[in-house]
């Protein structure tokens, strides 16, 4: 695709005017060709399963698309090509598909391998989202938590991490742990930031783990307990966390 008619295809992809679908029917390709590439790029078999996706794109297949945008954006099998990669998102989420428009969301919003366009990322993720996305979930939260690329809304941000960490989005769970800390989009509960930090936590965000040791070490809504905190510590540390570092030299010095 020339890269004048690939910003063309970009600027009607992000118009909040755009419905996915209006494309030529693809050429079918059977559920158990997709599993095999799947299963080939899951094995490491980056190049085989790289060319079978670019087939199966060019036959028009959405999640194809998306596969061929990923080998192309992390060099697998076909060679880096950040405007391939681009290329070859937009076609997919053209289709419809969640991935492709979280993924070149997140590429629009960095201005990776295109010129950079938030508003553009956010329509993109508001789609995914809408559709359960779980990282768009996450990453429209984000904006929203932050304020800048749209006006910063608490309330929004704290509905779209609490519909992400339902659904085991660690960062999400984390994001949500602290908006339940601070009150904010939502009534302060220590008791809700409490479970979302040790989620989050054991599944190693080290964050989380810094944060909830800090509440063991405390006793800060939980039975003090300084074991658990320096255990907790030790896994933060091992992620190089700094902070963690410097608190469990205390408590090892004691």
């Amino acid at each position: 695709m020339p890269k004048k008619t690939l910003i063309i295809a970009l600027l009607a992809l992000t118009s909040a005017a755009f419905t996915p679908g209006a494309l030529p029917a693809a050429e079918p390709v059977s559920p158990e060709a997709l599993a095999e590439a799947d299963e080939l790029l899951a094995s490491r078999q980056e190049a085989r399963a790289c060319r079978l996706f670019l087939r199966y794109a060019e036959q028009g297949n959405a999640h194809a698309r998306e596969r061929t945008g990923k080998c192309y954006e992390e060099g697998l099998g076909l060679g880096r090509d950040l405007q391939e990669a681009v290329r070859w998102y937009t076609e997919s989420a053209r289709m419809g598909n969640s991935q492709a428009e979280n993924r070149l969301g997140e590429l629009l919003l960095s201005g990776t391998g295109t010129p950079k366009n938030p508003l553009g990322a956010v329509i993109l993720f508001k789609r995914a989202a809408k559709n359960g996305h779980v990282d768009a979930q996450y990453n429209l939260g984000s904006l929203y938590d932050q304020g800048g690329v749209v006006p910063g809304n608490p309330e929004e941000a704290f509905r779209l991490y609490s519909q992400a960490a339902a659904s085991g989005h660690v960062l999400a769970q984390y994001a949500l742990a602290r908006l339940y800390e601070k009150g904010k989009g939502t009534a302060s509960n220590p008791g809700e930031a409490l479970k979302w930090y040790e989620q989050a936590a054991q599944a190693g965000h080290a964050d989380a783990q810094y944060r909830l040791a800090l509440k063991y070490f405390r006793g800060d809504g939980v039975v003090q307990d300084i074991k658990r905190a320096k255990t907790l510590l030790e896994h933060s540390s091992a992620q190089n966390h700094a902070d963690a570092k410097i608190l469990l030299k205390k408590i090892e010095a004691w």
